[in-house]
């Protein structure tokens, strides 16, 4: 049972870390290895 609370507890912060991390905002160019923009972008 206690092991059962500490999986649900991890899974709750896992959770909260994930839908913060949603909130932030990439900016900046995207390349790839070669320095070209990945297919589909101008």
């Amino acid at each position: 049972m206690k092991k059962q609370s500490l999986f649900l507890t991890l899974l709750g912060i896992l959770m909260v870390q994930f839908g913060v991390a949603q909130q932030k905002t990439i900016t900046g160019i995207v390349t790839d290895e070669n320095g070209l923009p990945p297919l589909g972008q101008q």
